[in-house]
């Protein structure tokens, strides 16, 4: 009924106390069909009949599947609802990743408010180098700041020492004749 996306047949089903959390044979449940269609009604009024926002079906959690489709407003409500932004599928991917290569900054700002970790990573590639390689210079700029500010006292350091060698002009890859830079 939640595939079809018609609240006619889903609301007296919400009345009578089904188990919203069971699944199909292949792993989906109500939520999930809700989300995959894009009703945000429907969604709300599962998650409120109590719908678990974290159920995994191949890998993607509703929020997950929601971010890689650069859904914001189910994004929101599936947040309203207690979805756990740093779940991550067997590939390490979380929703702030599958954000990160996407179009919609604000997205991205909403899995940062609600403390995604920008520090996450799926086989090495952290939100901040899926940013990148989609080029979208205001999610870059949000998740390099974001990641900057989780950075460790020694991180830090580093970094500034580096920025100040660099900005007094220090060549940090040294000559190319291999004999170093200082």
């Amino acid at each position: 009924a939640a595939k079809s996306g018609n609240m006619q047949v889903v609301t007296p089903m919400l009345e009578h106390y089904i188990d919203l959390n069971v699944a199909t044979a292949d792993g989906e449940n109500a939520l999930l069909f809700a989300e995959e269609s894009g009703n945000k009604e429907m969604i709300q009024a599962l998650l409120l009949a109590k719908a678990n926002p974290n159920c995994l079906h191949a890998g993607m959690t509703p929020l997950m599947r929601a971010a890689h489709l650069c859904d914001l407003e189910a994004t929101r409500v599936l947040m309203e609802a207690r979805a756990d932004p740093n779940m991550a599928n067997e590939q390490g991917e979380t929703a702030l990743i599958l954000a990160a290569g996407g179009t919609s900054p604000d997205l991205v700002r909403e899995l940062l408010a609600a403390k995604a970790n920008p520090k996450a990573a799926s086989f090495g590639r952290t939100p901040l180098v899926v940013a990148e390689e989609g080029n979208n210079e205001e999610i870059l700029a949000m998740l390099t700041e974001a990641e900057v500010a989780t950075w460790t006292r020694i991180e830090r350091r580093a970094y500034n020492v580096t920025r100040g060698l660099t900005r007094f002009g220090t060549d940090m890859l040294g000559p190319r004749d291999g004999t170093g830079s200082m």
